[in-house]
């Protein structure tokens, strides 16, 4: 059943795609890159429609012209597969197809030549039978040619079989290699048990405290261990536990051992780890997916000066009293009142910040850059969060939105694949983005994106800041009652051309009679900073 489903899924987006030139004005690559390459790839997954590797082997020739041609028809006629193929993919209509059938079998055939994994069937001519010296051929339609004949076909097929039986040998030999590696890296992992020991040298390989054997650059380089406060793009050493031991299928020590990925090639193929190397760095990423990063604890600046002023205060205390190094008696006195004072002052200077996270900066399950998306490519804030102009919340958009654009675009000029396949993940299993929440207000506290984005016409950046600059967001306004109280007294309101205003017709009235000017209506004016606006 899944081969039948993939078929389908192949089949039903090529078929959307209009073919403008014969055959005669392009080949098969050129029709295939103009008129398919928006939709689907050849073996780099899905699109916008169904990858097509290996499409040929699910479905008949003749089918596939069929469907190509005529699928409005076999859908309206209930051929199962078709109908299959067209509810799976939310009934797409597909257009007209105008090509001949050469051309459609062309495409097709460059398709198949793309697949690796299947053995290449050469075309062989008939064998003719040599003619022996001195003995004339029989004529046609004799006994003798019959026999040839049949011996020409026989011959035929079995040159065939023994390409084809020679060509599967050859991939079954390198197929038993790679099991056999695979197999010699379970065995050896089964074995050796992790000791605290093993650990320890993998944390000192990954950080770099310990050169590798072979030269190859320690892993910090590009993936961190701690939680940092600087936006680092390469993946963090959580990120690469829960994407490589999270997976059955991946065997990450055979991975360093025999690199897939281009980057890897380069760093590894000169400079191999050895396998007790690849041990010890899965022992170390181990702990790290169960403990997290690793997070520094440093004082905070009000905690080291407070620190610092008990100091000085015992210091003082004890030359008064005591070793009265200070001739002048009034200094210690000054100092002692005056650390009593800075101590006293300060429980009341933190009160005043609890509950504020000015400056919070986040990591986010994903490196979303909106430098990038809406500094950069100049995508609109309101095309993501789409319902910040009619709801109290500006949302988060779906995974599905993030799809619109990157079923095309694959790689990111910062993280290449990495980021981007997170989506992808999300997407397959139905898990959603944890995306960690910033700008934070009391329960007490009532907001409405749509009353200043919608009614207001505020700019988003008046209060998240300059977000088309910034690759990691934070939070750059203190969000306290003052600083939005004092917007409410200075901000003028916008009420010319504001549908949400003409119901305030005294004031079009005191603006028209030029009581007061249109510039100097502020949300105060309105009588919105009242304690129920917000606190109902």
């Amino acid at each position: 059943m899944r081969f039948i489903y993939t078929s389908h899924f192949f089949w039903v987006v090529i078929f959307f795609i209009p073919i403008e030139f014969s055959f005669a004005q392009n080949n098969p690559a050129d029709l295939f890159d103009e008129n398919c390459a928006d939709c689907h790839s050849i073996g780099e997954g899905d699109m916008k429609g169904p990858d097509l590797m290996g499409v040929e082997q699910r479905r008949s020739e003749e089918w596939l012209i069929k469907f190509t041609k005529f699928s409005k028809g076999m859908i309206e006629e209930g051929e199962i597969e078709a109908v299959k193929v067209w509810e799976k993919y939310k009934k797409a209509k597909m257009p007209k197809i105008d090509l001949s059938d050469e051309e459609i079998k062309s495409i097709f055939a460059y398709i198949k030549s793309k697949n690796k994994n299947v053995a290449p069937v050469k075309q062989t001519s008939a064998t003719t039978p040599k003619k022996q010296e001195g003995i004339a051929p029989k004529e046609p339609g004799t006994l003798n040619k019959k026999v040839m004949e049949e011996k020409g076909v026989a011959m035929e097929t079995t040159t065939v079989s023994n390409e084809v039986a020679t060509e599967n040998t050859a991939r079954i030999d390198e197929l038993e290699k790679k099991i056999d590696q695979l197999l010699h890296v379970q065995r050896r992992s089964a074995l050796m048990e992790i000791t605290e020991e093993d650990i320890a040298k993998g944390r000192d390989l990954f950080t770099g405290i310990i050169p590798f054997e072979n030269g190859a650059p320690n892993c910090i380089s590009c993936h961190n261990v701690d939680v940092i406060d600087t936006l680092n793009w390469n993946p963090s050493a959580l990120d690469i536990a829960n994407l490589y031991l999270d997976d059955k299928n991946i065997d990450f020590e055979n991975l360093l051992l025999h690199p897939k990925t281009e980057r890897l090639k380069k760093l590894l193929n000169e400079h191999p780890l050895t396998e007790r190397e690849a041990f010890t760095i899965k022992a170390y990423l181990q702990t790290i997916k169960k403990d997290g990063l690793h997070k520094s604890k440093s004082a905070s600046p009000n905690s080291m000066s407070l620190g610092i002023v008990v100091g000085v205060l015992l210091l003082s205390l004890i030359d008064l009293l005591f070793t009265k190094w200070i001739k002048i008696k009034f200094i210690p006195i000054v100092i002692i009142i005056g650390s009593i004072g800075y101590i006293s002052i300060t429980p009341f200077t933190l009160s005043k910040n609890i509950g504020l996270s000015k400056n919070y900066e986040p990591d986010q399950p994903i490196k979303f850059s909106h430098k990038i998306h809406s500094g950069e490519n100049g995508i609109a804030c309101l095309y993501c969060h789409s319902t910040a102009e009619y709801s109290k919340i500006s949302g988060i958009p779906p995974t599905e939105v993030c799809v619109n654009c990157h079923y095309k675009i694959k790689s990111g000029a910062n993280s290449w694949t990495f980021e981007i396949n997170k989506i992808n993940r999300a997407l397959e299993t139905k898990q959603p983005i944890k995306w960690v929440k910033i700008h934070n207000l009391p329960d007490h506290v009532f907001f409405s994106h749509a009353q200043h984005v919608g009614a207001g016409k505020i700019q988003c950046q008046q209060c998240h800041g300059k977000i088309e600059e910034m690759d990691r967001v934070k939070q750059v306004s203190p969000l306290t009652m003052g600083w939005c109280l004092d917007c409410h007294r200075t901000k003028n309101v916008n009420i010319n051309d504001n549908k949400f205003y003409d119901s305030y017709k005294g004031i079009h009235d005191d603006i028209k009679s030029g009581k007061i000017s249109s510039d100097s209506i502020t949300v105060d004016y309105l009588n919105k900073s009242d304690c129920y606006t917000c606190h109902y």
